[in-house]
């Protein structure tokens, strides 16, 4: 019997190691926490904090217009912190493609 009850509790540990893989970070979320205090909710460069700045949050929304096409390895490398999960920084990459709304 101990056993069986050994094996089950290992089978139990093993199998819930590895069922849930982890989540991939949300690039909303990620920009909501780390960059929308400056750079705003939509990516506007209107964010609560971007009247304090000496140089102003730059409009995320025109990168597309402004570079032809979405400069993603110069966004990336301009991401404070760059050195963080580049899962994040991938997520975020992503959620600034969606927000682009000059220039497609």
């Amino acid at each position: 019997m101990k056993v069986y009850v050994i094996v089950a509790m290992v089978s139990v540990g093993i199998g819930g190691c590895s069922a849930v893989p982890p989540r991939a970070p949300s690039g909303a979320l990620t920009f909501a926490t780390h960059c929308a205090a400056c750079h705003g909710e939509y990516g506007a460069g209107d964010g609560p904090v971007a009247a304090t700045l000496d140089v102003g949050a730059p409009d995320l929304r025109t990168l597309t217009m402004w570079y032809g096409q979405f400069p993603a390895d110069a966004t990336a490398s301009a991401v404070p912190g760059a050195q963080s999960s580049q899962q994040r920084i991938d997520a975020i990459i992503v959620f600034l493609r969606e927000l682009q709304t000059i220039g497609r």
